[in-house]
């Protein structure tokens, strides 16, 4: 999971869950449904929509590559193109369009802003630099989810075989 970030996914789906929330959001608010909605599909699918590092924070791992491109304007070119901050909230500078979202991503997305929209306002604490910087492992957000030890397993052979023959195709690029 982590070491593959893919800009393009995680910005169109910020960009979908910005369109949600009616062009702006409170960094807090983005950043805590796409880690939720990455863990989500990690415990449906096996693979991260995002490829981001995750961190521990008090409301769930979160993205720490879109924590660094809200932290730091311009250390992402392509969510820097789209995404804009001011102050506390996110804003959609250009639609990035969704071909880097599959339908199961972008329900996923819809399912998660949906229960986020239902928490109390200012219910999710926010810093865009925890610390202490703690990783959280793909087995980690699976066993959070409550899933059962067997599928835990079969999710997690999953992500080795995806994450072999990813190295295959990168071995085969140089």
């Amino acid at each position: 999971m982590p070491g593959h970030f893919d800009p393009r996914a995680t910005t169109q789906a910020a960009a979908l869950l910005l369109h949600l929330a009616g062009g702006r959001m409170r960094l807090e608010d983005l950043v805590a449904c796409l880690g939720r909605a990455d863990g989500r599909q990690l415990c449906g699918t096996g693979m991260s929509f995002t490829g981001a590092t995750m961190i521990r924070s008090p409301v769930g791992p979160l993205p720490e590559e879109v924590l660094r491109a809200l932290r730091e304007p311009g250390s992402c070119s392509y969510w820097s193109a789209h995404i804009e901050r001011s102050g506390e909230e996110a804003s959609l500078f250009v639609d990035p369009g969704d071909e880097h979202l599959s339908e199961y991503t972008s329900e996923t997305l819809h399912t998660v802003f949906e229960q986020h929209a239902r928490e109390p306002a200012g219910s999710t604490p926010f810093d865009l630099e925890p610390s202490p910087r703690v990783l959280v492992s793909p087995e980690e957000i699976l066993r959070a989810s409550e899933m059962p030890d067997e599928e835990v397993r079969l999710v997690l052979e999953l992500i080795e075989e995806h994450e072999a023959i990813e190295a295959l195709f990168d071995a085969g690029l140089r």
